[in-house]
C-alpha cells in the first residue's frame, strides 16, 4: 500500500487494500484465537495505511467506492464464538490428557503428564520450572485439586462466560 500511495497508483491502493482484507478474512476464519488477534492485526494496518493515504492526497471517488466495496465484501467475519470454542476443544483435550479417566467418568490430576503435555516431558515446565512434574511423587498433588468433571465444568464455564 504504501508503494502504490508513493507511486500515486490508485488503483494498486484498492488492490492491495483488498488483498489485505482478504488475508485478515481467512485468517478470522481459523478456529484459534490467535489466528483472530492476527486478522485483527492486519485488518487494523490495512486501516491505518488507507487513513495514512487519504490524509496524504484526496483518493478519486472511483477509488473510494472501491475500498467501500472491498469493505463490505471483506469485512464479514465469523463469530467470535468459533474461536472460543476452538479453545474449549484445546482446553478439553489438555484436561483428558492431564487426568487419570480414559472420557467416560472422573478422574485424577497426573501432574506429570500435565507437564509433559506444556512441552518438556522431563517435567520442567517453562512457567514454573522444576515445580510441576518434576518427580513421580508430584502426582499426590492430584488428590487435592478437583477431579476431571470439576475441572471441566470450571473450564466450560470460563468459555461460556468468554463466549
Amino acid at each position: 500500500m504504501a508503494e502504490a500511495v508513493k507511486s500515486g497508483n490508485e488503483a494498486e491502493l484498492v488492490r492491495a487494500f483488498d488483498s489485505s482484507l482478504s488475508l485478515s478474512r481467512a485468517a478470522a476464519a481459523d478456529p484459534i484465537l490467535i489466528s483472530r488477534l492476527v486478522a485483527i492485526a492486519i485488518a487494523a494496518k490495512a486501516m491505518t495505511d488507507l487513513r495514512a493515504a487519504m490524509v496524504d492526497s484526496p483518493l478519486s471517488a472511483e477509488t473510494l467506492a472501491a475500498i467501500d466495496t472491498s469493505l463490505d465484501r471483506q469485512s464479514r467475519w465469523p463469530g467470535f464464538e468459533i474461536c472460543m470454542e476452538g479453545e474449549r476443544a484445546f482446553g478439553h483435550d489438555a484436561i483428558q490428557k492431564s487426568f487419570t479417566d480414559d472420557g467416560d467418568g472422573d478422574g485424577r490430576l497426573v501432574a506429570t503428564a500435565a507437564a509433559s503435555y506444556l512441552g518438556d516431558p522431563s517435567g520442567q515446565s517453562g512457567a514454573m520450572p522444576g515445580v510441576l512434574g518434576a518427580s513421580k511423587i508430584s502426582n499426590v498433588i492430584g488428590f487435592f485439586v478437583p477431579g476431571k468433571k470439576e475441572t471441566l465444568a470450571m473450564a466450560d464455564e470460563l468459555y461460556d462466560d468468554a463466549i
